[in-house]
């Protein structure tokens, strides 16, 4: 290889490594404009260099599974019901209150009954709030499904034998204060020495993830194995349900986006939680209410921008930024701008960050892709 040639390859090597290190901090911002773990989502983009040619697949448009395929890596699984064969699948559904677990129930059933046409049968503990029996009597009417209230362990007891020929077996339970231990114990009645009852949790996506890794902590006591996700058309973010899937190693069974029956459920998934993740969006037309409406993804103007920035802006502000400064994880995906210089900046009438101090070139090099500095950046 010649002279002329050999710096040639040098100089393609140099820029795709460029390329692959702007791409991993691209996703970076991406995950936590989502509200995930700055450190989770620096984990995971270490992890992505570990992928042999994480940076031209990425490039190529193969995101959404590079990133599935970390997060399961990470732990992160899903679980939906799966029915058995020889006996009742058994699924209890806990959770805080309003979190819409009764909902839920008739959502599953309607699936189960209507659409699988397995033999469901529905039980309730919830006979302190006379609207909330009514509230299930009246979906068990609708569904076609028989519905019985227990009142103490024994009935609980008696009736799962009476429903020993059912496919499946969906309990409904009182929502409770996570601070109330008592509560929680007197649930834990019920089930015990029930080993074969699945105890699934169910959590509000509108819930900061300090209460949500508080509520899961708290209802530990009962067994948890799986966590259901409802209210996801009522947020804007969900990097806090990331968080708390990698934090408690539980899989998720099912994602819940409005208040249909059957319709506004589907089956967890590691694919289509990352989906969400990358194109959930608050603006219209692109986050409709439902986890069905067909998304637009900022990722694709995001990874064709990346490509040897230097500096980054928002495209309603007036101030360029070095990648990784705190004020860039505030920028929508879809509203970055990047410039290769400072006096480019300048040319579009953008001012330095009083920050980051992009306008001197000798403190800041062009950003690749670095652990240690994303780490200080979310620090300042």
């Amino acid at each position: 290889m010649g002279v002329r040639a050999a710096g040639a390859f040098r100089d393609t090597v140099r820029n795709d490594l460029s390329d692959e290190k702007n791409i991993l901090f691209t996703m970076y911002q991406q995950l936590i404009s989502q509200d995930v773990d700055p450190d989770i989502a620096n984990d995971v983009c270490e992890s992505a260099k570990l992928i042999p040619n994480a940076g031209r697949r990425l490039a190529q448009g193969e995101l959404n599974s590079v990133l599935a395929s970390l997060l399961g890596h990470m732990g992160v699984s899903a679980e939906p019901i799966q029915l058995g064969d020889n006996r009742p699948k058994t699924v209890a559904f806990v959770g805080p209150t309003g979190v819409g677990k009764t909902t839920t129930i008739a959502k599953l059933a309607a699936h189960f009954a209507i659409d699988q046409r397995k033999a469901v049968a529905l039980i309730t503990f919830d006979d302190l709030r006379i609207a909330a029996i009514d509230q299930i009597k009246a979906y068990a009417s609708i569904i076609g499904v028989e519905l019985v209230v227990a009142t103490n362990s024994t009935d609980l007891r008696r009736y799962l034998k009476r429903f020993k020929q059912k496919d499946l077996i969906l309990i409904d339970t009182p929502g409770l204060n996570p601070k109330n231990e008592h509560s929680i114990k007197e649930l834990q009645d019920y089930f015990n020495k029930l080993n074969t009852i699945e105890i699934q949790l169910v959590l509000s996506a509108t819930t900061k993830e300090k209460d949500l890794l508080d509520t899961a902590g708290k209802f530990a006591a009962l067994g948890t194995q799986r966590l259901t996700f409802t209210k996801l058309d009522e947020t804007n973010t969900i990097g806090n349900l990331l968080n708390v899937l990698i934090r408690t190693t539980l899989p998720f069974a099912y994602v819940a986006d409005g208040p249909q029956i059957p319709d506004a459920i589907d089956d967890a998934s590691i694919e289509k939680l990352v989906a969400l993740v990358l194109r959930h969006d608050s603006r219209p037309g692109v986050w409709e209410g439902t986890a069905h409406s067909k998304m637009v993804d900022p990722m694709a103007a995001v990874l064709e921008t990346a490509r040897g920035m230097r500096f980054v802006a928002n495209r309603n502000s007036d101030v360029y930024h070095v990648p990784g400064c705190k004020w860039t994880k505030k920028i929508k995906p879809d509203h970055i701008i990047a410039f290769d210089s400072a006096e480019a900046a300048a040319r579009h009438n953008y001012l330095p960050c009083r920050n980051c101090y992009p306008d001197r070139s000798d403190l800041h090099p062009p950003m690749l892709f670095d652990s240690q500095r994303l780490k200080l950046s979310t620090r300042r």
